[in-house]
């Protein structure tokens, strides 16, 4: 609705509040392609969507409750583009999305899964780099979750990296959330994984930036870090308002 391509404002519900709206396909095109805010928001009916790797950006509440939502895959970019993003509150309130596999995709904005009570299959693609506050929050049937080596900044809400209060909690809430594999050297927000109290294995492959007050709150937990960091110091093994095992490997 502008004249600008890179401008969210631009881009706005074609689609919004179609309650008979069932299936989607979007066909693979040579340039850019966005989806725009709140497009097929409410769209209570619509069961799958696959995107195709030449859209670039879904922006923000792009799918908020479509309550009948079981699947979601982005394809890998196709060459046009290599940084794929996904706007805040893009996925929100999807009670029946059980299948988020993403390829190329950059940056997850904030809440943009959030309480997607039925989220139990979650592939996150090398190359992620950032994914925002409470991007996960309350997804409740996730089990495991592997972290990307790339994606550093955990939890993210701010524009300066080193402020603790730019950094909140992705998985809080996932009450059977049970094992965590982080590949990166990651900061770990505020409250990332409180109150995930099925979790038990954390494993930590490279070293850590910092992490915050709270990030395992009510958690208890084996830790296992790579000895061999340097980062991994009295200081940085901590509870975090939880009751951790620190195993180094």
């Amino acid at each position: 609705k502008g004249s600008t391509t890179t401008n969210a404002d631009n881009y706005y519900g074609i689609f919004q509040g179609d309650e008979r709206l069932t299936k989607v396909t979007i066909q693979a095109g040579s340039g850019e392609g966005y989806i725009g805010n709140r497009t097929f928001r409410d769209c209570i009916s619509l069961r799958e969507i696959e995107v195709p790797g030449n859209i670039k950006t879904i922006y923000g509440r792009a799918f908020y409750n479509c309550s009948s939502l079981e699947s979601f895959t982005w394809s890998e970019t196709t060459g046009v583009n290599t940084d794929q993003t996904i706007g805040e509150y893009a996925f929100c309130a999807d009670e029946k999305l059980a299948t988020v596999s993403l390829s190329s995709v950059k940056s997850i904005g904030q809440s943009a899964f959030l309480e997607n009570k039925a989220l139990k299959n979650l592939t996150l693609n090398e190359g992620l780099q950032t994914i925002e506050a409470s991007a996960f929050k309350d997804c409740v049937a996730l089990e495991t979750v592997a972290i990307p080596s790339t994606a550093v900044n955990l939890g993210y809400k701010g524009s300066t990296t080193t402020n603790a209060d730019n950094y909140y909690g992705i998985f809080q809430g996932d009450i059977r959330l049970k094992q965590v594999i982080i590949k990166s050297e990651a900061y770990i927000g505020n409250k990332m994984f409180f109150g995930c109290t099925s979790l038990s294995s954390i494993t930590f492959e490279q070293g850590v930036m910092n992490m915050y007050s709270n990030c395992f709150g009510n958690v208890t937990a084996t830790i296992c870090y790579p000895a061999s960091q340097s980062t991994w110091t009295s200081d940085i093994m901590q509870d975090y308002g939880g009751t951790i095992t620190w195993v180094a490997k």
